[in-house]
Parts: structure tokens; sequence; C-alpha cells
């Protein structure tokens, strides 16, 4: 049986839950295009999210950095971030991070997370 969900004008067309240990990065393959999920701090206290394109020899991906998500109870985008079009229609990506295991390594503090993600696309 086939089940499609729709939110909205978006028909989400993956959702799922990650967890994540500190210092790595999800990564999403959609088609033939590659997304990473990075997580880390910068000196602003507020939570942003930057996009950028990397280019390498025949490989071409975007890595979307989450600056100041960890630290929270649940920390989430306001909006659908808009990545890619496939097949004319606007792919869009809308994620949650919950901070876990918060612990000391060494001297370090290190800290698992939640990441909640929808994948959708414009009807």
């Amino acid at each position: 049986m086939e089940i499609k969900v729709f939110s909205g004008q978006y028909e989400v067309v993956n959702s799922g839950i990650v967890f994540v240990r500190s210092g790595e990065q999800v990564e999403f393959l959609i088609e033939n295009l590659k997304f990473y999920l990075r997580f880390d701090k910068n000196e602003d206290t507020n939570p942003i999210v930057k996009c950028q394109l990397n280019k390498e020899e025949n490989n071409s991906f975007v890595t979307i950095i989450c600056y100041n998500f960890m630290d929270c109870t649940l920390n989430r985008m306001n909006n659908f971030l808009s990545l890619a079009n496939i097949n004319n229609r606007e792919l869009t990506l809308q994620f949650a991070v919950s901070s876990l295991n918060k612990r000391k390594v060494g001297d370090k503090e290190v800290e698992d997370m939640m990441v909640m993600y929808s994948w959708c696309l414009k009807r």
C-alpha cells in the first residue's frame, strides 16, 4: 500500500529521526543530490543556519551548517529551508534538534543530538 503525506502546500517525501554523535554530521542523498547537515558553535549565542555549496572534481554537495543548536532541549527551524529543485518542484528541509547525553571526554565537553527531519516537495 502506498501512503502519501501532505502538510499544507508540501508533500512530505521523507522524514525520520537520526541520533548524531558529537562531531559527526548527517549525510542525505536525494536522487543525485548530496547534502550534509553539520553542527558547530560560534561566538554568537543565537541559533543560525548557513548553506554552503561545495564543488570538488566531478562532485558537488551542499553543507548545511547549524551554529549553536547544541545545549538545547528542542531547537527548530522556523521556516522550510529551500535547497534545490527536483522535476520543477522545490525541495525543502525542515528539522528540529534536541540535545542528548552531554558529557565530558578528557578536557572537552561533547554532546550527542537527536535530529528530527522532513524532506518535502512543494505541490
